[in-house]
């Protein structure tokens, strides 16, 4: 945003843009060359005798009375939207930024560099202007013209919203890749019907045996080792704590954090052979696994080595070690956690159950037994 703020002062100072605002959102003040970066902005608007202040700086009656305002980076932008009369993207490396598509969305005009894939959604003079990138004056020169026709402005960003509705709205895209699709041939086998599909596999209790290695690590040397393999094999909560009174809790997760505890567990029988057979059938596997919150760095380092040593280094890029499995994308997610949410209301994938004694009592989702039976299941489900 250096160029936005040469342009813009140069719009106050010399074209007499007196009554101009520039909100610059989503400034950090973390590693050095972000602070160096905002500083290269505040010097070229204080070169031109401008002010500027940080809006986490302000008082509620100094808000809109500077020229330049540097707002942190912010969760909810929807109000900056909102607000603004065009939206101005002057970058030097992009692909696509979603800023503009968004910026269209809300009917508001855009001006931006005419790089990379930008001109694949924005036509010069329809839904905003294209400029040079790097280049201020030319900058200057789109945002007065813009600046100067509001008639302008609602032109565009009503052909704004008409493209985003049409190029990347989300029923828009998944008709054109199901266009994409339909166009070759296929056939009712089951090898056909799963391939290509994307799987996401859990790791623990799913591949793992974790209870087996929890049950082996919590009553070593105790003379409660059977009545503490029946709870675990029969428990009722997912969370293994939660099946324990509450005072022996904290020995509890002291095991599950154990070093080598996760590069020590055993695969569930059938399990790797399983794996090993969807790639075979031409299926995407990922594994897709949580690290445990009371150890998250041990947990997914030993993780990375139990691929290694059952599946082989080939299948490590397939491991995804993240806390939220919504945002993932795929056909189907095996995975014992009776119920698997996060951020995303609506995950793209489809949940199939590992039974395991806690989620016996869901009835309302397809049920993996044992991995002799994954295809038959998949395919069950690619059916529906």
């Amino acid at each position: 945003q250096i160029f936005t703020a040469k342009a813009c002062a140069k719009l106050i100072t010399e074209k007499q843009c007196n009554n101009l605002k520039v909100l610059m959102v989503g400034a950090r003040y973390i590693r050095n060359h972000e602070i160096q970066y905002i500083g290269q902005i505040t010097e070229s608007i204080e070169k031109n005798n401008l002010d500027w202040k940080r809006w986490e700086e302000m008082a509620p009656c100094e808000r809109g009375q500077y020229p330049f305002t540097l707002m942190d980076i912010q969760a909810e932008v929807t109000r900056f939207y909102m607000a603004a009369d065009v939206v101005v993207v002057p970058s030097l490396n992009e692909v696509l930024p979603l800023v503009i598509c968004e910026a269209m969305a809300f009917k508001k005009p855009v001006v931006c560099s005419n790089i990379d894939a930008i001109p694949e959604a924005v036509t010069d003079g329809v839904e905003g202007l294209l400029v040079a990138p790097g280049d201020p004056d030319s900058l200057a020169d789109a945002i007065l013209k813009v600046y100067d026709d509001p008639s302008l402005r609602i032109k565009m960003g009503e052909a704004g919203r008409r493209r985003v509705e049409h190029q990347f709205c989300y029923n828009g895209m998944c008709d054109r890749w199901q266009d994409l699709i339909d166009r070759f041939p296929h056939e009712s086998t089951k090898s056909e019907k799963i391939k290509g599909k994307t799987v996401l596999v859990d790791m623990d209790n799913t591949i793992v045996d974790w209870d087996a290695e929890f049950i082996k690590r919590y009553s070593d040397g105790s003379s409660r080792h059977e009545e503490i393999e029946s709870l675990i094999r029969n428990r009722s909560h997912f969370e293994i704590e939660r099946n324990f009174p509450e005072p022996e809790r904290k020995a509890v997760l002291e095991v599950v954090r154990q070093p080598g505890f996760y590069c020590s567990l055993q695969p569930i029988p059938g399990a790797i052979d399983a794996l090993k057979e969807m790639l075979a059938e031409g299926v995407d596997v990922r594994l897709v696994t949580s690290p445990h919150p009371t150890c998250y760095a041990s947990c997914a380092s030993e993780k990375y080595k139990f691929v290694e040593k059952y599946l082989g280094p080939e299948f490590l890029p397939r491991l995804v070690i993240v806390r939220d499995k919504t945002y993932m994308f795929g056909d189907f997610l095996i995975d014992d956690k009776p119920h698997v949410t996060g951020s995303r209301r609506d995950p793209q994938w489809n949940h199939i159950l590992f039974s395991q004694p806690y989620n016996a009592d869901i009835e309302d989702k397809p049920r993996l037994s044992k991995w002799a039976d994954w295809k038959r299941v998949v395919c069950q489900h690619c059916a529906k």
